[in-house]
């Protein structure tokens, strides 16, 4: 198993006990100061107070397992408005919000719209003149569209 693999396993239970889930983990830098970062996301969005009390957590976890060699800097945030959006999950935490997606056809386009349904493979968002259904594969690129 490999060290994501380990640490997720080791986070997903605190998540899973915060009501919160897991978005994305990185581990970047070298031995002695690599830098941790957990991008937890909820169904209430994610509070400063929420943070905090997640990475006390994950921080008494990892200093127990010691996975990390060395020096480390335990981040936890929300993963931000300008995340890129590319799974179903990500899709469903943003149902009935603006997005704007480039889908991979024969000539890629642009489309914009209010996310109205969400399946394992497929998003269905009403724009301004049609309601598409389109495949979670075909999409190159997602993001949300804020209202300012």
């Amino acid at each position: 198993m490999d060290l994501a693999t380990r640490l997720e396993t080791i986070i997903q239970p605190i998540l899973d006990a915060e009501n919160m889930e897991l978005v994305e983990l990185e581990l970047k830098g070298r031995e002695g100061s690599q830098i941790l970062k957990v991008f937890i996301d909820g169904e209430a969005g994610v509070t400063l107070d929420k943070c905090s009390v997640v990475s006390r957590l994950i921080s008494d976890h990892l200093d127990i397992e010691d996975l990390i060699s060395g020096k480390y800097t335990l981040q936890v945030s929300s993963p931000g408005i300008t995340r890129p959006l590319r799974t179903a999950r990500d899709f469903r935490r943003n149902l009935n919000k603006e997005v704007e997606i480039l889908i991979d056809e024969e000539k890629p386009a642009w489309f914009c719209g209010i996310v109205i349904d969400v399946s394992d493979s497929t998003i269905a968002i009403k724009g301004k003149k049609e309601t598409r259904d389109i495949p979670i594969s075909r999409i190159k690129h997602g993001k949300l569209n804020p209202p300012w």
